[in-house]
């Protein structure tokens, strides 16, 4: 096999592979919130909204933009890259009326501060749920 083709196996595959990944949207067991529509997570995400649609406070969480999971993430709720978000969240930051996602390192710490935070919505990968949250929406590919 070339080198190249080697290459492009190693850079691909991987990418091919979190493509085909669930993306898991996960809530404070506590949280009375069963389900969150892909339009409220749009609004959560995008700094519209600051509740979940029952009023009740809502803080989302982000992963690290470095995390593939971020870009996939946003691709499929929104249909736009990250960089097509910060652009928009750079236009939108000084109107004071904004509020965006604390960013944490990994899904580890993601757990852990839905954990802890009632009030909390993250997402991970599907496969990395655990018995510790409530999944209330499911991206698929």
């Amino acid at each position: 096999m070339s080198m190249l083709l080697r290459l492009l196996i190693v850079l691909v595959l991987p990418m091919h592979c979190f493509a085909q990944q669930s993306i898991a949207v996960i809530v404070n067991k506590a949280n009375p919130v069963i389900h969150v529509s892909q339009r409220a997570l749009i609004d959560l995400y995008m700094g519209k909204y600051q509740a979940f649609d029952n009023s009740m406070p809502a803080q989302p969480i982000d992963i690290d933009s470095t995390m593939p999971l971020k870009e996939t993430f946003y691709m499929r709720l929104t249909g736009r890259d990250l960089s097509q978000i910060n652009a928009y969240r750079s236009r939108i930051k000084f109107s004071g009326k904004a509020s965006f996602p604390i960013a944490m390192p990994n899904s580890d710490a993601i757990i852990k501060a839905v954990q802890k935070d009632p009030l909390a919505i993250g997402y991970i990968w599907a496969e990395d749920v655990t018995d510790q949250v409530k999944v209330v929406f499911t991206l698929d590919k």
